[in-house]
């Protein structure tokens, strides 16, 4: 590991952080993952869940769960779905919130691919 990913753990697994990646999870109303836990049971004991989670990653032992499959039918046609569990959600989202300012940052203007307040349309413009 350089220095530079050193020192952004600490930040990636931040109480702060933490609390803004369950707020994003918990505002999109997400179903539950493998492990059948839902938003309410993580926030049944929400302080005790997210300082679980930040030390498994503070301790490296972390490891995301399997993701759960789901098909779903729209339109007529089939399509299947990879749920996260709700705790690897609110680490990926705890990641983006980290790098996503750092590396946006390095893209050109005429990038839009996976970029805040960017769209396909904007790009078609």
């Amino acid at each position: 590991m350089i220095k530079a990913e050193k020192d952004l753990w600490p930040i990636i697994y931040s109480e702060e952080i933490f609390q803004d990646s369950w707020k994003k999870v918990r505002a999109n109303m997400g179903s539950p993952g493998i492990d059948r836990f839902s938003l309410e049971d993580f926030e049944s004991n929400l302080s005790e869940n997210l300082s679980l989670l930040r030390d498994l990653l503070k301790l490296g032992s972390y490891q995301p769960l399997p993701l759960m499959t789901k098909e779903i039918e729209e339109d007529g046609n089939k399509r299947i779905l990879k749920i996260p569990s709700i705790r690897d959600r609110i680490v990926q989202e705890a990641v983006l919130l980290v790098l996503q300012p750092i590396l946006d940052k390095n893209f050109l203007d005429c990038c839009y691919g996976y970029r805040p307040k960017r769209s396909a349309i904007m790009a078609v413009k």
